[in-house]
């Protein structure tokens, strides 16, 4: 690497390794983990897992402002859950998915970030299709653990859609999500990610049936260092440049 230039990505991936666990790291574990178990776990295990066999499974919610560290957050506290063993001793491991709402959100768009992730085939599959293949057959094979949905603000503000069906298009949003955590087969528990304004669109009336399923909202603060901190800090970023020269 030249001397004279500074790789952002490099450093940034650099000062991951070196992670400060800011506050909230305890409760958002602590919440993750409930997820993990009323998805894993059947209340009891001589019995099929089913609706009427686990906990109703519900959804969890970050909001912060931009570059606060909530996806380095979420990533962190998910790689930090242990596999579940239920009482008959099968032993789950954790497999959540993450999904980036695109930056251009229609409704299609989320459903096939979404189903690529269950590492199912999309191609040639009519977009209509996408919901039920995703609820029929994606899921109940991959079983994943969680869904983060990161920039999940942008679902209510959907492209190409007028103003006034700008919430019918997110209530349906939310509607499908809604069915993804009731799943029989396999149900799926939601981690939203999304600046401050995602905490007004969800306090929205129209939305209270979707509000009514997510167990917490938990507001990020910025991080304010201590002073180790800001050595440990200064640390990684001297170790870093010392061995990004040539």
């Amino acid at each position: 690497m030249n001397n004279n230039t500074f790789d952002e990505v490099a450093l940034r991936e650099a000062l991951k390794k070196d992670f400060i666990e800011p506050p909230e790291m305890g409760a958002l574990g602590t919440m993750l983990r409930e997820q993990f178990t009323t998805v894993a776990v059947r209340k009891d295990d001589t019995q099929p897992f089913g609706k009427n066999n686990r906990e109703r499974v519900k959804a969890v919610a970050m909001v912060a402002p931009t570059q606060t560290g909530k996806s380095t957050l979420i990533e962190q506290a998910l790689a930090e859950l242990e596999p579940i063993e239920a009482t008959d001793g099968t032993k789950v491991e954790p497999k959540p998915i993450i999904v980036e709402c695109p930056s251009t959100f229609t409704t299609v768009g989320l459903a096939r970030e979404i189903i690529v992730r269950l590492r199912y085939d999309v191609r040639s599959m009519p977009a209509d299709a996408l919901h039920n293949r995703i609820r029929e057959v994606a899921v109940p094979l991959f079983k994943p653990t969680h869904l983060v949905l990161d920039e999940f603000q942008r679902v209510f503000n959907p492209s190409g859609v007028s103003e006034p069906r700008k919430a019918e298009v997110a209530k349906a949003v939310l509607g499908d999500l809604r069915r993804l955590m009731d799943l029989s087969s396999w149900p799926v528990a939601l981690v939203l990610v999304g600046t401050e304004d995602l905490l007004s669109h969800l306090q929205n009336p129209l939305f209270k049936s979707f509000l009514e399923r997510i167990q917490a909202i938990m507001e990020l603060e910025p991080l304010v260092l201590a002073p180790d901190e800001f050595d440990r800090l200064r640390q990684v970023i001297a170790a870093y440049c010392a061995t990004a020269k040539d």
